[in-house]
């Protein structure tokens, strides 16, 4: 778990996998809500074409997340039953990526009894199975310009 860096890594660097997470605070989704869609817009830091990047997407299994200040505590989190898996086409510097639809993992967390409009919402992008050296790059929170943050997108009806 590195901090303060560039770009975030996700797939493998190598031949060891990455793991990133999202947290998005303020989250206005009511408990109990039906989620239609949920999708992140995540932005290219640098063009990578290597072999295939197999992602699976889930949330954390929490009412308000706080963020990992440490590895261990980082994957000591408890995340959702449901996912979404995602192979990760090449990517080009500068373009923004939407991931597939991870609705059921979203709506886990909002149907937890604890959850309350306006908590924070943890998604996880795990390695699943990809090539070795096959990373791609996200742009980071802390070095992007508004445009190039990860954007969380969730539609839902009452």
């Amino acid at each position: 778990m590195y901090n303060n860096w560039a770009e975030i890594y996700i797939g493998k660097s190598g031949a060891s996998s990455c793991r990133a997470y999202f947290r998005f605070t303020s989250v206005n989704i009511p408990q109990g809500a039906t989620i239609v869609s949920a999708i992140l817009q995540l932005t290219a830091y640098a063009s990578d074409s290597n072999t295939t990047c197999a992602m699976r997407i889930k949330c954390e299994d929490s009412d308000n997340p706080t963020a990992p200040e440490y590895p261990s505590d980082l994957t000591g989190r408890s995340l959702t039953d449901a996912y979404a898996d995602w192979t990760v086409d090449a990517w080009t510097d500068g373009t923004v990526y939407d991931t597939p639809d991870f609705d059921a993992a979203v709506k886990e967390v909002v149907d937890r009894v604890g959850w309350a409009s306006g908590n924070a919402l943890t998604v996880h992008l795990l390695d699943n199975g990809s090539s070795n050296s096959a990373a791609r790059k996200i742009s980071s929170y802390d070095y992007s310009s508004g445009a190039e943050k990860a954007k969380l997108t969730v539609v839902y009806t009452l």
